[in-house]
């Protein structure tokens, strides 16, 4: 699978950046799997001579991100939305919508599957020693494999399940 993550910021980060962090954590994740890793980032890193080359540099450093593309996102920030508001529509072709996994297109009824899945699972609250508890550990097991069935992403995604 060809995965694009989008940050609003440069990657990779240093002695600061908690989303920006969580970008490279989770592309890292996704190259494990196998899957192809784009950084989409601002218009506005490319046209940053430095920031442009940080991008460039990660794309290029063998790591988790294969390549860097840009996009202009003037107009959603803009209109109030920020980075976490951000909606990119991406038309496929009817080749490409073939060869994506009919279980893991937002319908209303996977819109009401992950509402009940999420009702179902979510803990209301967590305080710090709920970290402790081993029963924690089986509920995000439980809620992932639920999840898995749910999105049809076959047995043994996650490595517990294997």
């Amino acid at each position: 699978m060809h995965v694009a993550l989008y940050t609003h910021s440069v990657v990779p980060v240093r002695g600061y950046g908690g989303t920006q962090r969580v970008v490279i954590w989770l592309a890292r994740g996704l190259a494990e799997l196998g899957h192809q890793v784009t950084l989409l980032a601002p218009i506005e890193v490319r046209e940053n001579v430095r920031a442009r080359a940080a991008a460039e540099a990660v794309a290029a450093s063998n790591g988790p991100i294969g390549r860097v593309e840009y996009a202009d996102v003037r107009q959603s920030m803009r209109n109030g939305g920020g980075p976490a508001c951000l909606r990119l529509r991406v038309v496929l072709t009817e080749d490409e919508l073939a060869g994506t996994n009919p279980a893991q297109r937002l319908t209303p009824e996977l819109h009401e599957r992950l509402n009940t899945w999420a009702e179902r699972h979510y803990r209301d609250r967590l305080a710090p020693a709920d970290l402790a508890d081993p029963k924690l550990l089986d509920e995000s097991r439980a809620a992932l494999d639920e999840l898995t069935q749910i999105l049809d992403l076959g047995s043994g995604f996650y490595p517990f399940q294997r």
